[in-house]
């Protein structure tokens, strides 16, 4: 008899220290609202299989149109099968995959609350840079075209950084952004 394997591998989005989470205690919905030892939101990653994580959707071949269907006529790729069916012809997907880190150079507490303020020092360092054109925006007064873009890609930038998941290449990046803001050549 298979016993069905029920931890799941989430990573804190400040320090990125992974946790293995046995949920066979709870009602299997995943945890929402967890927090780590560092003070950050954990995020979930997938379920553990082996020694790697793996995380599924479930979807189906077909759209709307054939899934939901309510007459006779099929000319989609599943030549009927799905036809009508609706969230019966759907099927697990694994959407994302990756090997299960083992060990943590980092203290996560203090990792955590120095990630947390490089990443307020790259806010304040953005709003200083972009300020003016923010307010204008804001105040619905034109801007350039040239203004627009650098304060919307300076913040598209920011939140690329903010979302990468390795520490060290993280926390350099910000520090990059926080001089490129602050008007120093790189």
């Amino acid at each position: 008899m298979e016993t069905k394997n029920n931890r799941y591998y989430y990573k804190c989005s400040d320090c990125l220290v992974p946790v293995v989470v046995d949920q066979s205690t709870h009602d299997g919905a995943h945890r929402s609202g967890m927090v780590c030892i560092c003070g950050g939101k954990m995020e979930l990653m997938g379920q553990v299989k082996g020694d790697k994580w793996q995380k599924t959707e479930v979807l189906c071949d077909c759209d709307d149109r054939c899934t939901n269907a309510r007459g006779p006529i099929c000319d989609c790729k599943c030549h009927g099968e799905n036809h009508g069916m609706g969230m019966a012809a759907t099927h697990l997907v694994v959407i994302e995959s990756g090997k299960i880190e083992v060990g943590n150079k980092y203290n996560s507490v203090e990792a955590g609350k120095a990630w947390r303020e490089l990443e307020a020092a790259g806010k304040e360092a953005y709003r200083v840079r972009w300020h003016s054109v923010i307010e204008q925006i804001n105040n619905r007064i034109w801007v350039s075209s040239e203004a627009f873009h650098g304060q919307y890609n300076g913040w598209k930038k920011f939140c690329h950084i903010a979302d990468m998941k390795v520490y060290s290449t993280r926390e350099k990046k910000m520090r990059e952004f926080i001089a490129e803001m602050n008007g120093a050549i790189i």
